[in-house]
């Protein structure tokens, strides 16, 4: 531990300023693209409705597994703990700076410890939010449950009500508060008419400034308020919602304390006019963490590594996620998925694949012998091959006509493709 209010690396500075009125930590961001915002972090929950709401032509169920549902009369959210202090600590073997941030509160025993590291170069905070148990709010009568989200807000980041998310961790999808691309929304439950899941990453931009926050499993979150992005990160409940499970969202360990939920997040600030977004690079990472298996040795003495062979990818201008699926002898489901995304730029040529280069690659690495490769492009299921899908494929009809979106063609079909 050392005596220091700033973490930084090559890219990145985050400064500790103090605990704001509402108890938010204080910090200050700047970057090597010439960005400085101020930002606030907290953690703050909703009180649940717990089935007494009496809006019109409702049911009224209370929050439950299925159904997120602040409160009526009462859906602002509440700080959630106090701070307690705040450590610094410096890596002199690993390069890597951290603040330790401590929040507990003794009244009601609400805790949770946040660790923010900046690694080596890297371009994104880590920032890693270790919930302990969520306690009961009162007697067995009067107990309600939280809803607790973690919070980042830039101060004086107007986002104009928009937001982005992405769609099952593919495109990002625009979003807007309190409206449907398709019917007039009508809604007095704020919060949960404008939550989207969140499987990779939210991000919101004011000018040419965008702020980004990639987690590692999927939840709920928003921007509610300009400048704020919030994410679910854990839910204590004690009502059913009426929708078949029977029993309250109330996950607790042997002991019957709330379990713990600790979740990893990554914030990039950046020029998007001029810097690459790290969604899809971290999102890889998050995705297909390195694994590690460990034998056990008849002896002390090392031996020669033993290991699969390295097969180099064809030089491709994206972000790419290779499976390979052996199917039978001396064949291989290759699945190949462009990450890269329209809402960080529009690429200057069509990115294209070489598929068969990469299959006879793929095969000299495991074998000896010269081989010829026959390659046939598969439906994404893989029931049949993409020609014959083709060919029977039904047109719907409609009154609009032909759909006027044109896919890039293959530069070789099975061979050079296009992603």
């Amino acid at each position: 531990m050392v005596a220091s209010s700033t973490i930084a690396n090559e890219q990145l500075t985050l400064q500790y300023l103090q605990q704001d009125e509402k108890d938010r930590a204080m910090f200050r961001v700047s970057t090597s693209d010439g960005l400085t915002q101020d930002l606030a972090f907290s953690l703050q929950y909703y009180n649940p409705a717990t089935g007494s709401d009496s809006y019109p032509n409702s049911d009224n169920d209370p929050s439950g597994a299925y159904i997120f549902k602040p409160m009526e009369g009462d859906s602002s959210k509440k700080v959630y703990s106090k701070f307690l202090n705040i450590e610094t600590y410096q890596g002199t073997a690993t390069g890597v700076n951290a603040f330790a941030v401590y929040f507990r509160d003794d009244d009601t025993q609400e805790m949770f410890t946040a660790l923010i590291r900046a690694m080596p170069g890297a371009t994104t905070f880590e920032w890693e939010v270790q919930l302990h148990g969520i306690p009961k709010d009162g007697s067995v009568v009067n107990k309600k449950g939280k809803e607790v989200t973690v919070n980042w807000e830039l101060q004086g980041f107007d986002n104009a009500s928009l937001f982005y998310t992405d769609s099952n961790g593919l495109e990002m999808q625009q979003r807007k508060l309190n409206f449907r691309p398709d019917f007039t929304l009508v809604t007095d439950e704020f919060a949960s008419s404008n939550y989207y899941p969140i499987n990779s990453a939210i991000a919101m931009r004011s000018d040419n400034q965008q702020l980004t926050v990639m987690n590692d499993r999927s939840q709920g979150g928003s921007v509610l308020s300009p400048g704020n992005i919030e994410l679910m990160q854990n839910r204590r409940l004690f009502y059913d919602d009426w929708r078949g499970v029977g029993e309250a969202l109330n996950e607790t360990n042997d002991l019957g304390v709330g379990i713990e939920v600790n979740t990893r997040y990554f914030l990039q600030l950046f020029d998007f006019t001029s810097t690459k977004s790290m969604q899809r690079q971290i999102q890889l990472v998050v995705d297909e963490p390195v694994v590690y298996f460990v034998a056990q040795a008849t002896s002390e003495a090392i031996g020669p590594q033993c290991g699969a062979p390295k097969v180099s990818v064809p030089n491709f201008n994206g972000d790419l996620k290779i499976h390979l699926l052996p199917r039978d002898r001396l064949s291989v489901l290759v699945r190949i998925e462009n990450l890269a995304d329209l809402f960080d730029g529009t690429p200057d040529q069509v990115p294209m694949f070489n598929i068969e280069q990469y299959a006879l690659d793929l095969f000299a690495a495991n074998n000896s012998d010269a081989v010829d490769v026959h390659i046939t492009e598969r439906t994404l299921s893989n029931n049949q091959d993409y020609a014959a899908m083709a060919k029977e494929k039904f047109v719907w009809p409609t009154e609009t006509g032909p759909s006027p979106v044109v896919y890039p063609a293959d530069e070789v079909p099975n061979a050079i493709v296009a992603l």
